[in-house]
């Protein structure tokens, strides 16, 4: 009885894994953001205009936060260029995928590095997530 069981608990968790394996590889390509391969890995990434993600720099001394949307950035990228200072440090702060670029825990990592040292900071921000939540 015990084995049958061993049985079902390992038909069950290879079941779904060897049907993602089975899968045809696929290709998506965003535009200016370039190209995704599948590789029967992992789904390919949601259209940028469904996710909407977004930069936030932060800069120290500076009460302002300017944003670049991901689609359609090279229109605005000279203009949030203008904000960013090549000769200080520069640090990334990104969620997972389940949180989201307001929860507290990136906002005080935010405010703490901005507090040690002069650098540009960006935040990113996937509005799609808060969506489904």
């Amino acid at each position: 009885m015990a084995m049958l069981s061993v049985a079902c608990v390992l038909a069950a968790v290879c079941a779904p894994a060897h049907a993602r394996g089975i899968q045809t590889r696929a290709n998506q390509c965003y535009g200016d953001l370039g190209c995704f391969t599948s590789d029967n890995v992992m789904p390919l990434p949601d259209a940028p205009d469904h996710i909407r993600t977004t930069f936030r720099l932060y800069n120290r001394g500076s009460s302002n936060s300017y944003d670049l949307e991901a689609v359609g950035f090279k229109s605005h990228l000279s203009a949030w260029l203008s904000h960013f200072d090549v000769h200080k440090k520069t640090k990334i702060i990104t969620h997972g995928f389940v949180d989201n670029g307001a929860k507290p825990w990136v906002v005080q990592m935010k405010s703490e590095l901005l507090k040690k040292a002069s650098t540009d900071i960006y935040l990113s921000q996937n509005e799609y997530h808060e969506e489904r939540r």
